[in-house]
């Protein structure tokens, strides 16, 4: 597998909140709100705390929903990631180490 690196886009503000199970995410630079399920919003926290690649992130969706890493959760975690990105929240990190 390649190592992919994620990261907030470049120059906006993410504020966000837990709530009742689901993370509302306020992005600046959008001006956009996002509703994201519990495992998205688990993700995009991991990111923002500067778990930035696939492998620590998959450990992280693993983890949360106490399963080990292997090919079905490294799709998960690609649908996540697909969800994100398509949101305007996540961009592929350039230094990706």
């Amino acid at each position: 597998m390649v190592m992919q690196c994620w990261r907030t886009i470049a120059g906006d503000e993410l504020t966000w909140r837990s709530l009742e199970g689901d993370y509302v995410v306020y992005a600046a630079l959008s001006g956009h709100t996002h509703v994201l399920d519990i495992l998205s919003g688990e993700v995009l926290r991991a990111i923002l705390e500067g778990q930035h690649g696939s492998e620590a992130l998959e450990e992280v969706v693993a983890r949360f929903l106490e399963v080990p890493v292997g090919p079905e959760l490294a799709a998960t975690l690609k649908t996540v990631i697909d969800r994100l990105k398509s949101a305007g929240l996540i961009e592929e990190h350039p230094d990706c180490r």
